[in-house]
């Protein structure tokens, strides 16, 4: 089943959808990653109190973009299956 054609033209289908319990185990170890992780990283890059928040911050970022490349990629092999 079609979808109406996006702002860039394009036509999507709708494939089948991954689990939703899926993404929440991911962003669950974005969360422990980030407690478990944001000490090392801080003490990596200073002891000041701005380091910390670059720290925790960046590390939060970064963990979500990885877990959210996790998330598209399983979409897209559930999607080729």
């Amino acid at each position: 089943m079609a979808t109406p054609e996006t702002l860039m033209g394009r036509e999507e289908r709708l494939g089948p959808a991954a689990p939703l319990w899926l993404e929440r185990v991911l962003l669950a170890l974005v969360v422990i990653g980030v407690v478990l992780a944001g000490p090392t990283v801080h003490n990596a890059l200073g002891t000041g109190w701005g380091w910390g928040i670059v720290a925790y911050v960046s590390l939060a970022l970064g963990l979500l973009g990885v877990s959210e490349s996790i998330g598209r990629w399983l979409q897209r092999r559930l999607k080729a299956d």
